[in-house]
């Protein structure tokens, strides 16, 4: 049996170390991504409203008024945030022309052929609803040979199971 994951007297499994340049710097951003996951864990949260701030406000009007009050306004309160690379250059991906001209020709490309897949799927399955049917098992479903010389010859079963 291949090593244990989980709880119990078997050893963990233990997984190999990358010999590339390429896995081991895939390793190391999967690890500085964990790291900062944890981070993220363990900083602290402000959940805890303002001291001054009524928490039965119904809209955003109340609470502009209350920072303007406290001196606090909208351009200092945020930090601005942290925007991963890849997530960064997959948004430019999927904006780019490239991506755009490809997927229009991929849809062009499976319209052309949408038609006759489905009415080559329908003939089939509506050969195929009948395998059910006894009957229907010793038909040969295959074209007859058109050869204006066919070739036979004699073949021997074998029958394993008697």
């Amino acid at each position: 049996m291949r090593g244990f994951q989980g709880e119990g007297g078997k050893q963990q499994r233990q997984t190999k170390k990358p010999r590339t340049a390429r896995g081991q710097a895939f390793l190391q951003e999967i690890e500085q991504g964990l790291q900062e996951f944890i981070r993220s864990l363990n900083a602290p949260t402000n959940t805890l409203p303002h001291p001054n701030h009524s928490t039965n406000q119904l809209h955003g009007l109340d609470e502009d008024e209350q920072r303007f009050e406290d001196g606090r306004d909208g351009s200092h309160d945020r930090e601005p945030e942290q925007i991963d690379h890849r997530v960064q250059q997959l948004q430019d991906y999927l904006q780019s022309q490239d991506y755009i001209h490809r997927k229009i020709l991929e849809e062009q490309q499976w319209d052309e052929v949408y038609d006759q897949m489905f009415s080559h799927f329908y003939e089939c399955a509506s050969k195929t609803a009948s395998w059910g049917n006894p009957d229907n098992w010793d038909h040969d479903w295959k074209p007859q040979c058109q050869c204006t010389h066919p070739r036979s010859r004699p073949v021997v079963f074998v029958d394993l199971l008697s």
